[in-house]
């Protein structure tokens, strides 16, 4: 699934789809990382971590003159909401399998 999600949010990064398709990307990210048990380990090393994390970073480095700037930030809210649900989900403090963090 994770290797799914990555496919179609490069696509996004190539020009390849518009911001509500992104959104849609990591509308399933987060689904999948609340509603299932996935191992930290698996979190942490997907590549999809870090592209959140990047589209986090790009928005606040960058200005957006595009037509489709409307639409932004709900990618960017839901982009936050992933990474706010897997801190939740996967604390610092947790065992020693919590790679996340």
């Amino acid at each position: 699934v994770f290797a799914f999600l990555l496919h179609h949010l490069l696509q996004q990064q190539q020009g390849q789809a518009t911001p509500q398709y992104t959104r849609g990307v990591f509308q399933a990210w987060l689904a999948w990382i609340r509603y299932v048990p996935v191992r930290p380990r698996v979190i942490a090393e997907s590549p999809l971590l870090p592209a959140t994390v990047n589209t986090l970073v790009q928005a606040a480095t960058t200005t957006t003159t595009t037509a489709n700037s409307s639409s932004l930030p709900d990618v960017l809210e839901t982009a936050a909401d992933s990474v706010v649900e897997i801190l939740r989900m996967y604390p610092s403090h947790g065992p020693p399998d919590n790679a996340v963090l």
